[in-house]
């Protein structure tokens, strides 16, 4: 067993903010010295034991009481009786780190650094806004909506030209620099090949036809007999 003690003056729990704000801590050896400094003075500290009141297990427990000894919070040596041989361990908490070079998160208690901070969060969202808020050129949009209406009176669906997956799996073709005849293509060859197929029907869509293998699609000669489409009627 090994007995923790701390250096503090009273039996109060109260943790100190330089601890709660240390940026070199995780949130999970934060809450390690937390849990050991409410314990009385007389509690017997132990591993096995106090991994036991958490889901993460012992190893993340010493990698958390790791990183209180790193950071100066934490103190642990080993005893040696009068004949120099090694004793049992002693821990010590600090409730202020033992090093004075410790670079604290200050970023709650001081407002410039918080108002900087806001100013490039702000500006990076207003760079993505930008971004996206460009025109898209004609002639992709155009494209793209052929290639869905086209798709979507094959299979008689309602797939949308902007909906978000439709739209990136067809500008990524596009930008590859295939055309309008070359989704036309792949459609009526995965039709063919799947639409009489009930465990392949579900595929035609546009993120599987458009996807990684549309080279491939576009590039098979289907060997089964062109489905006969039915009349819809608009």
């Amino acid at each position: 067993m090994v007995r923790i003690k701390r250096d503090r003056s009273n039996h109060i729990t109260i943790v100190d903010q330089d601890l709660i704000r240390d940026s070199r801590l995780s949130w999970k050896a934060r809450g390690i010295f937390t849990y050991l400094w409410s314990q009385s003075e007389s509690w017997e500290f132990n591993e096995v034991e106090v991994a036991k009141h958490s889901t993460d297990g012992r190893d993340s427990l010493r990698t958390g009481l790791k990183e209180l000894e790193d950071a100066g919070y934490l103190d642990r040596k080993r005893e040696r009786d009068s004949k120099g041989r090694v004793g049992s361990s002693k821990w010590v908490l600090h409730e202020k780190p033992m090093w004075k070079n410790r670079t604290l998160d200050k970023s709650m208690q001081d407002n410039g650094t918080q108002r900087s901070h806001q100013k490039k969060i702000t500006s990076r969202e207003d760079n993505i806004k930008g971004s996206n808020s460009q025109a898209e050129p004609d002639d992709i949009a155009q494209i793209r909506k052929d290639v869905v209406d086209y798709l979507n009176r094959k299979l008689g669906t309602q797939y949308k030209p902007n909906a978000s997956k439709n739209k990136t799996v067809i500008n990524a073709r596009l930008n590859e620099g295939y055309k309008l005849d070359d989704f036309k293509r792949v459609i009526d060859n995965k039709y063919n090949d799947w639409a009489n197929d009930a465990k392949m029907a579900k595929y035609l869509r546009p993120e599987t036809l458009f996807g990684s293998k549309f080279d491939g699609y576009l590039n098979e000669k289907s060997g089964r007999t062109p489905v006969q489409k039915k009349r819809v009627y608009w």
